[in-house]
């Protein structure tokens, strides 16, 4: 999934990070130059999941539903100024 394009989409990142109760599962898209005064993200959303291969179906759900062909993995801190947390819709 982190195969190197030149494209629009290498904007969609994504990062788990782990808790007590399981993974959150954040992906979101970069606005490519934004505006003074405009949100850096076109979207920011986080899934409160029990595991890592719940976030990975969601996630491969994601890519193929929006025809996104790799999403790009960080560690790198993000700050979500419209933030959804959404429970497991799948299951």
């Amino acid at each position: 999934m982190s195969i190197p394009s030149s494209s629009h989409q290498d904007s969609l990142h994504y990062r788990l990070r782990h808790h007590s109760q399981g993974v959150r599962l954040d992906i979101w898209e970069v606005t490519p130059a934004p505006s003074p005064g405009e949100s850096p993200y076109r979207f920011f959303v986080t899934y409160q999941l029990a595991s890592e291969a719940e976030a990975q179906q969601i996630l491969q759900r994601y890519l193929i539903e929006n025809n996104v062909p790799h999403a790009v993995p960080t560690q790198q801190d993000a700050v979500a100024f419209h933030l959804t947390t959404l429970n497991h819709p799948y299951g």
